[in-house]
Parts: C-alpha cells; structure tokens; sequence
C-alpha cells in the first residue's frame, strides 16, 4: 500500500501574541490556551479596564497584540499598549473577515490572534508619534473650514427669499465686498444706495445694479437668520485662527527636530502670496528635506496635508506600488488565471483625494504634466484621467522623499518634442513591418 506524506501545518511564527476585538463598551481579548486557563477575557473600555488588560497579558508573557482598526476606539488601548513595550498591529478590517462569515466578538478575538500568530496579519499605516499632534490640528481645521463653507447656505437663503440678488454680481458673498454689506444689513442698514457704495471698486456691476439688487422685502425672521449664520460664520474663523497658530507651532517644533540644517541660499519654484505662506514653505521644506510646493498641482495645503499624514517620510511603504495602493490611486484588479473577475475600485483616502484636486487643477497649466493631462482627457473618461494623472503626481512625490531629489521641472515645449519623436518612431516601426521606409519631405524636395 502507497503512502502518502502527511500535511505539513501552518508554522506559527509568533507563539506569544494576543488577539482584540475592540468595541465601544468592552473588549474581548484572547490570548493562546497554552498561556492561561481562560483565554479569553472580557474588560470595560474604561481607563482602568486598560490597564488591567496590560496586567493581564504582561502576565501571560504576551509579546505581540493584534486588533482591528475600528472607528476611533482602538487609539486608547493601541497607545497604552504601545507605551507599555508591546509590539502592536492595526490590523485593516477587511483583513481579518472569516471566511465562513461567522462573527461574534469572541470569535472575532480568537481569529484575529489565530490570523497574528501565523503571521497571516498586515499592519496598516499609522502616521509617526512625532507628527500625530500635526494631523490631528490639519484634519481639525478641515473639518471648520468645510463648516465655515456651509454656513454661507442659510446667509445665500435668508437673502434669496428676501428678494436680496447680491449674488447675481458677487461670486463670492462671504468676499471683502459681500462681507462688508453683510454686516451693514446685520447692523441695521437698509439703503440700497448706503449699501450699494460699500462694494468694493473691483466689482463688475455699476452702483446703480447692485443698489437694485439690494432693494427686497426685508423681514425679521429671515434677517435673524442671516445674523445667526453670520455669527456661526465668525466663529469658526476664529476658531480658524487659533487652529493656523497650534499648525504654526507644531511646525516650528518639527522643524527644529530636523535632521538637516535650513539652507539660506535656496529659493522657492513656487513662492507664496505673502510672507505667512512663504514661511510655511519653508517649513515644509526643512522637515522633509525636499520642496514638494515645486511640483505643478501641489500647493502649500497639499503639501501640508502630505507632511501631517506621511510625517515627512515615506519609509513604511517598500514600493511606490505600495504607496499609490495605499492612497487608492492604483487599480483594484482581483483575477483568476487570465480572467478579470472584478475590478472595484478603493476609496481614495485623504491624501489620495488631494493628489486628484491636484490633477484637476494642472489642466490648464502650460507644462508638461498638464499636456499630459489633457491628452489623457482626449482618450478616456475624465474620472479616469484624474486618477491616471494624480497617481502619477504620487509616484513623483514618492521619487522625491524617498530619494530626496528636488523636483525639476519639464516645460510644454519638451512634453511635445517627446510626444512628436515618439510618434515617428512608431510610424518609422510600422513602415518597417510593410517593407516600406520613411523619407523626409525636405529630402524628397531636394531629391526633385
């Protein structure tokens, strides 16, 4: 009778490591049965409940803990842990999905370690301990900007229905002009020529067109509503301010933990409107070493956004490949043998999201990213243009920090010097294939 080699079992390769499922009220922490006589625990999500897991598992010899990247709740528990010596992964939760669908948190527990202790676990990015306070300041003050923005809806409201049509001839009514009439309204000016004269001398419209503009019903109620909103709108402007000074503070302390001394000699591509935005690059610049604001579709607020979320560095992605995948720039192909079975594509988070406003806006730039935008626009559908042209600023920001090389620009006329001898050359290729040979027209002239 044949025998048969038996089945090699999955090597474990870290035996002392430990399994969370973490939720809004308890956790559920599994550890292997080796290791402790119930091994799997239930603890509040409390201060104290934290610390008597670190107990737990410092008992238990645990080395490295596991669990999912779930909401916000995972960041008290993943800190103490981390302070406390032991080796974390945040784990992707699209990761640890069993494939029989079975979940309750027990179970959830005992998979993501069983998934852990093979090794069968990637560790999703987090951004550097150094750098955390910065995005958190970043994210904080794109949040009240997006709020600032949505308060000028009820200002637009309360004015179209008092028949107020001030934004027929100001495109933006929160502007110096719109602003300062505005507050006259809120004050308790009525005047259309009053009003009318307090427009700025840049606006298109005569004084005699916006003063009729400024003639409506004028209503208490909607008037109140135009002072609440406009209230709310200073606010968050305020609130603005103070987040701008914690950024400017952040990047002073960052700047001076630098590695690399600021060279005075050297000279910004892209200079800011006014001194703030000029220092701000300057900033950007010393931390990560290289000036990313160079780049055609990257401004100051990309670049800022780059460095709070990347610290300033790209080490924790091996390959650009990597790094575009992680931004959702990079297709999302599942295949069979030769088959394309699916093809859905990631959500592109943060960064990814600013790298396409990005390529949105070098569309008219008289460059060579922005010819090359365009020609992709004349090809294909615009979605897929943007992704196509905002991975390829990714893979150049990528080139710059990983390798710390300047970004050099590439004007139009060389995108169409390239363009026009990679067009003879396939001419000259398909020439060749029909045993024919192309001959320059001045030659043939002389030939004659």
């Amino acid at each position: 009778m044949q025998s048969h080699p038996s089945e090699t079992a999955v090597p474990v390769k870290y035996p002392n490591c430990a399994g969370i499922d973490v939720g809004k009220k308890e956790l559920f922490v599994a550890v292997s049965p080796r290791v402790a006589a119930e091994p799997i625990r239930t603890f509040p999500t409390v201060t104290a409940g934290l610390k008597a897991i670190v107990r737990w598992l410092q008992a238990c010899q645990v080395e490295h803990v596991a669990m999912e990247a779930t909401g916000v709740y995972w960041i008290p528990i993943y800190e103490l842990l981390e302070k406390s010596g032991f080796t974390v992964r945040l784990a992707d939760p699209r990761r640890t999905k069993r494939p029989d669908r079975k979940k309750t948190d027990v179970q959830d527990c005992q998979w993501i370690r069983q998934l852990m202790s093979f090794g069968f676990l990637e560790g999703a990015y987090r951004t550097p301990e150094d750098f955390l306070a910065l995005r958190s300041y970043v994210r904080q003050r794109a949040r009240l900007i997006r709020g600032r923005s949505r308060q000028v809806l009820p200002m637009q409201k309360a004015l179209t229905q008092m028949n107020i049509q001030l934004s027929n001839f100001l495109s933006d009514l929160m502007g110096k002009s719109g602003s300062t009439i505005l507050r006259a309204i809120v004050a308790g000016e009525r005047n259309p020529e009053v009003l009318a004269s307090l427009g700025s001398s840049r606006v298109k419209a005569s004084p005699e067109q916006l003063a009729a503009s400024l003639e409506g019903n004028w209503r208490e109620e909607h008037l109140h509503e135009l002072a609440v909103a406009l209230r709310h709108y200073d606010f968050i402007v305020q609130e603005i301010e103070q987040l701008e000074q914690q950024i400017h503070q952040q990047l002073l302390r960052l700047r001076l933990a630098a590695k690399d001394a600021a060279d005075p000699s050297r000279t910004l591509q892209k200079p800011g409107k006014n001194a703030a935005e000029r220092q701000r690059q300057f900033r950007l610049w010393e931390i990560v070493g290289v000036d990313l604001t160079a780049i055609e579709g990257v401004g100051i607020e990309t670049a800022l956004l780059m460095v709070s979320e990347l610290g300033g560095e790209v080490a924790a992605f091996p390959t650009v490949r990597h790094f575009c995948s992680w931004l959702g720039l990079a297709p999302n192909n599942q295949l069979s043998g030769t088959s394309l079975q699916r093809s859905k594509p990631r959500q592109a988070n943060r960064l990814g999201q600013a790298f396409r406003q990005g390529a949105v806006t070098i569309r008219r730039s008289d460059t060579w990213l922005g010819a090359k935008h365009r020609r992709r626009l004349a090809r294909m559908e615009k979605a897929k243009a943007v992704k196509a042209t905002a991975h390829e600023l990714a893979r150049i920001v990528y080139a710059m920090i990983n390798n710390g090389a300047e970004y050099v620009k590439r004007t139009l006329a060389i995108y169409e010097r390239e363009h026009h001898q990679r067009k003879l050359d396939n001419l000259t290729r398909q020439a060749k294939a029909m045993g024919l040979q192309l001959i320059p027209e001045n030659l043939v002239s002389a030939a004659a």
